[in-house]
């Protein structure tokens, strides 16, 4: 049987190959994480802060990146370096120097080269990072279609696009785009309440 480190609201996980680890962040509001390397015997890593949104594991630059939605601190980024996995237990807290515009984010996705968080709102909706220090606006055109409820997106290695859905808005409920910053929205054949994407290689 599996059995967890602990009964929370689990809201992201990934899996860092090259380490062999599991990582889930939670959305609850006790400063936990948890990690395991085999899907069976799980334990909690103590954190600084919590309401974490999102966790992406980036090799080609050996960083894992967790991200807080929470808009009461300065510091929502924890980052683990690739040279100090051995007990997968040393995140340390990211003094990103442009934090404040990580509010209300959903779902971060990496491509090699770049990573890509999506959210809700106004403003700060799609935003971009290379080293998960510098992180930038990208909602700057069509605001009436982004600025909407985007809770997943995905990458495609083969189409060399990210893919982004949404929970809210008429008629455009998916975009698209090959860097972050140049845009396509997609027409969808209904507006539901779209919550998770993946891309699924032949």
């Amino acid at each position: 049987s599996r059995s967890s480190a602990g009964y929370y609201a689990r809201s992201s996980i990934t899996w860092a190959y090259g380490i062999g680890r599991f990582y889930v962040v939670s959305e609850d509001t006790n400063n936990y994480m948890m990690t395991s390397t085999d899907g069976i015997t799980w334990s909690l890593i103590s954190t600084t802060y919590n309401t974490f949104s999102s966790i992406c594991w980036a090799p080609e630059i050996g960083e894992i990146c967790a991200v807080s939605s929470l808009t009461t601190t300065s510091n929502r980024i924890l980052t683990h370096s690739n040279g100090i996995f051995s007990d997968g237990r040393n995140f340390s807290l990211s003094t990103a120097n442009s934090y404040n515009i990580l509010n209300n984010m959903n779902a971060y996705e990496w491509s090699g080269n770049l990573m890509v968080g999506v959210g809700s709102g106004t403003s700060n909706v799609i935003v971009t990072s290379s080293d998960m220090t510098s992180w930038v606006d990208r909602t700057t055109t069509n605001l009436s279609i982004y600025s909407q409820n985007w809770t997943s997106l995905a990458w495609s290695q083969e189409l060399g696009i990210y893919c982004a859905i949404s929970s809210s808005g008429t008629g455009y409920r998916v975009m698209t785009s090959s860097d972050g910053n140049n845009r396509i929205p997609v027409a969808t054949p209904s507006d539901n309440n779209w919550t998770n994407v993946i891309w699924a290689k032949e």
